[in-house]
């Protein structure tokens, strides 16, 4: 009788263990979410503010509708019209456009640590076929084209790459 007690007495230790460990392993899983969730509010504090300052920096092109900013997908979206930048079916960035993206590069050579994407879009109009098979090729090209005028004006171009979405976006 006096080994059931002492049997009964330890089953209950064990189980009050395993209940600790339990416990434990919750608390340091909890643990481990907070402090994933207080980086992710870091970044997103962090984010914002350099959004921030970049509309400030770019406040003046915005005013002049050279340049609009969007937040798309987290992403902060820096869009000038293909009016400004090219004329109809061409790649030539045009003189407005190149003042522009001079103007773009320098905002863009003051933000630390971060990869730029190009992305070139073009409306569903038809395009002469000799010089680009379609308008995803024209809008490739196009974005290949302003990755250059960007690195011409001191951005690395290991920040940079380009994309091309034709109508499609």
């Amino acid at each position: 009788s006096h080994d059931k007690v002492l049997r009964r007495v330890d089953d209950q230790l064990s189980r009050c263990a395993a209940r600790a460990e339990a416990l434990k392993a919750s608390l340091d899983a909890t643990s481990a979410a907070d402090a994933q969730l207080r980086r992710a509010q870091a970044a997103a504090v962090s984010r914002a503010e350099l959004y921030r300052l970049l509309a400030f920096k770019l406040k003046k092109m915005v005013d002049a509708h050279e340049l609009s900013i969007v937040l798309r997908e987290g992403r902060m979206v820096l869009r000038l019209p293909n009016d400004v930048l090219f004329d109809s079916g061409s790649v030539v960035v045009k003189p407005l456009g190149l003042r522009a993206l001079a103007d773009v590069a320098a905002v863009l050579k003051t933000v630390p640590d971060r990869h730029f994407q190009v992305a070139g879009h073009t409306d569903n109009v038809l395009i002469a076929p000799q010089r680009f098979a379609s308008n995803w090729d024209l809008s490739t090209a196009r974005a290949v084209e302003v990755v250059r005028v960007l690195a011409a004006h001191g951005l690395r171009q290991l920040v940079l790459s380009a994309s091309g979405y034709g109508e499609f976006d």
